[in-house]
């Protein structure tokens, strides 16, 4: 299954099961997991020297691009293919609960 259709099962999963505003509250909740997994990764990767050398730009879309880049370099990917991988395995939580409980 493309990981485009994973999510896309997901959301129509979720919709058949849950009310709009459980809907909201869930992907409200997944993005703040997703937004607080990334800032540990960070924490964890990047070295000193990556966030001096970030602060020091004074640009923000610029020191944006440099962590991203440090970030990629000390992880292999980049935050969002963090996130989208993290999302992929939510999904595939959610729609095969089943399976995942069998990889413990």
């Amino acid at each position: 299954m493309a990981q485009d259709d994973l999510y896309v099962e997901f959301l129509k999963k979720l919709k058949s099961e849950k009310s709009d505003t459980e809907i909201q509250t869930f992907i409200a909740n997944l993005l703040n997991f997703g937004a607080t997994e990334l800032y540990t990764l960070m924490i964890m990767f990047l070295t000193e020297e990556d966030f001096a050398a970030v602060e020091a730009i004074k640009d923000d879309a610029e020191a944006e691009k440099e962590t991203a880049a440090r970030f990629k370099l000390r992880t292999s990917m980049s935050p969002e293919e963090f996130i989208i991988q993290l999302r992929d395995e939510v999904a595939k939580g959610y729609l095969f609960p089943v399976l995942n409980a069998n990889k413990k």
